[in-house]
Parts: structure tokens; sequence; C-alpha cells
């Protein structure tokens, strides 16, 4: 009867953890779909005082932001005055968001919006995401918006976000090069990029064959010293490294998608 309830037991313990598992893998598969989709627009993460000031004292002219930040929105799902949901049923939150995420991201109106109407004001009209994300993709979305933490130490970001040592090693699994964007959150040029030619569904196919990308936000990072060394202090700039992580060249300004793409291969064919 012991062995009985201790196999029961273990079974029980087994069950839970492949549940969390199954969660994790939720919020992960969450977060690579945001990041390919929404991060073009949604700056992942600024200091919340930097945003009440940028908003409230400097009419959004200190940061310029076109969309409301990654930590934005989270705090509006999980803490603000519009929250969504209860936490005391995660899943059954994670379902309202989801919800929420259709009807907006489908028919934009300032009306349903959860963030504040002053930092709304600031912003260009949200257009319709139909289409362009599907309504599974947003359940997953969901799960990373309800369970989003920032990193809060400066060096752990820094030490995440400066190592290419990673990416060299999927660039040289994969046949691939590396493309490294030193962009500026003040920077109309790399809003331009981000809007008109990273957001396209079609360049960035292209990049996934080609590229492993990398962007590094002047204002929250520091260059890896490789690329430090070669940087002129002009937003943005496109470095091209090799699969062994050495810089063959580099871009400088905003270009038109057909444009970028033709540099881009000639750069690559012609450095082999």
């Amino acid at each position: 009867m012991a062995f009985y309830f201790k196999e029961l037991s273990m079974k029980k313990l087994s069950f839970i953890l492949l549940g969390c598992l199954a969660f994790a893998s939720e919020v992960e598969k969450g977060k690579e779909i945001f990041e390919k989709k929404c991060s073009s627009c949604h700056i992942e993460y600024i200091e919340p005082n930097k945003i009440k000031e940028n908003f409230f004292k400097k009419d959004n002219k200190l940061l310029n932001l076109k969309a409301p930040t990654l930590n934005m929105i989270s705090w509006a799902i999980n803490e603000g005055p519009k929250r969504i949901g209860a936490d005391v049923d995660l899943d059954f939150k994670i379902e309202e968001v989801a919800d929420f995420l259709k009807d907006y991201l489908y028919n934009p109106d300032r009306e349903k919006s959860i963030c504040d109407p002053k930092v709304l004001s600031y912003m260009p009209p949200k257009p319709s995401m139909k289409g362009e994300v599907s309504e599974e993709e947003l359940e997953l979305i969901a799960h990373y918006l309800v369970n989003y933490k920032p990193l809060k130490s400066n060096k752990e970001v820094e030490k995440k976000r400066t190592s290419l040592e990673g990416l060299i090693k999927e660039a040289q699994k994969s046949n691939r090069y590396i493309l490294v964007e030193v962009s500026s959150k003040l920077c109309p040029y790399c809003m331009k990029m981000k809007k008109e030619v990273f957001s396209d569904r079609s360049f960035r196919e292209f990049l996934d064959k080609n590229y492993l990308f990398k962007e590094i936000v002047i204002e929250e990072e520091s260059l890896p010293k490789e690329l430090a060394k070669e940087y002129r202090g002009l937003t943005p700039t496109f470095f091209i490294l090799n699969s062994r992580g050495e810089i063959v060249d580099y871009l400088v300004g905003a270009f038109s998608k057909e444009e970028f793409i033709k540099k881009l291969k000639k750069i690559k064919e012609s450095k082999r």
C-alpha cells in the first residue's frame, strides 16, 4: 500500500512538472513571436521613471516613442487601471488577454486601449494586424505579456546583449552571416528602417535565410569591443560579420527594402 501511494505521488509530481514545462514553452514561443512581429515598433524596456518624464514632462520629445514599450504594455495588462483579468486564475486571465489582443489589433480603436490616453495622444494610429498575426500567435503573445519580467540588472542586460559568441556559433552551423544594427531611440532613420524595411515580411524572410540579426540600442547597451573600434557614432550603422565574427563591411543610413537587400546580397557574395 505504501508503495502504491509513493508511485501515485511520483506520477502526480511528474504531471505537475510537465505542465510547468509546457507553460514555460508557451511563454518562450510568445516571446519569439513578439520579437519577430512586434519589436520593430515596441521597444523592449525603458525605465518607468524615464517613461513618466518623457510623456508627462517632455511631451514625448525626450524619447520620441511611436508605440508603447513592452514593459508599458505588460504593466497596463497586469497592474494598470484598466488591467485585464484576475491573477487568481492565470489560465482565464491569459484567455482574456488573448481576446483583447485579437479585438484591438485586428480592429484598432483608441477607445479600446488599456494604455493612458495622454500617452497614446503622442503616438500615430495603430494599423490593423489582421493577416499579419494569427489568433494562435496572439494567444502565445498573451502568455508572454502576462508573464513578462524585465531584466532589472544593467549588467545582466549588457552581458546578454553585447555577447556575439552565441550568434557566431550559430552562424558557423547555419552558413549565415551576421547583421548587427547600431541604433538610437532618437534616430528618425532607425525608425524609418524599422517601419519600412524590417517590418516587411519578404525582407524578414530574406534576412532569416541569409543573416542572423542583432540590434544594439546605444542608449541602453555597450558595443562589443570588436564593433566599438570601428563605430563612428552614426545611426543606424549596420555591421556585416562573417561566420567567424570578423567585420567584412558596414553600411550607414536608411535604405529602401530593395536597395538594402541588394547591398546585403552583394556583400555576402563578394566576401565568400
